[in-house]
């Protein structure tokens, strides 16, 4: 990740303005953060190169879920993290499979959010911890 040069590079997908504007005040300044309003426009960023994280809203226009899979082929250096408004067993193992290592409900802290995108926090939620098994045992 690019954050010892400089700020980290967020891009905040996700087709609610609303979303993409609380999760720009929960991270900056000290994470310089992007935006894309569809899956389209996230998959291009992450062609691009030079994104660190990406949070992607589950429910985004043209698929978050598979968005976060295009992007982790174009991008696999990069932590995605899915952002959903409610908790979805079904919807959380696709993530995982997608290639996202974090799956927030929308009620995350925000302070907990900027910790994630920095790299030093985990997304621990019940459901992301009963997925690491799973994700373990495709790696194996």
């Amino acid at each position: 990740m690019s954050a010892a040069a400089g700020p980290i590079r967020v891009l905040v997908a996700s087709e609610r303005r609303a979303t993409r504007e609380a999760v720009r005040a929960a991270l900056e300044p000290g994470a310089h953060c992007l935006e894309a309003g569809t899956a389209r426009a996230a998959i291009d960023q992450a062609v691009g190169g030079g994104i660190d994280v990406f949070l992607v809203d589950a429910r985004l226009k043209g698929d978050g879920i598979a968005a976060a899979g295009a992007i982790r082929e174009r991008s696999p250096e990069a932590l995605i993290v899915v952002l959903a408004p409610v908790e979805d067993e079904a919807e959380l193992l696709e993530a995982i499979s997608a290639g996202a290592v974090g799956y927030l409900g929308d009620e995350v802290d925000p302070s907990r959010l900027a910790s994630i995108a920095a790299g030093n926090g985990r997304c621990s939620s019940s459901s992301t911890r009963a997925a690491r098994p799973a994700r373990s045992r495709h790696g194996s």
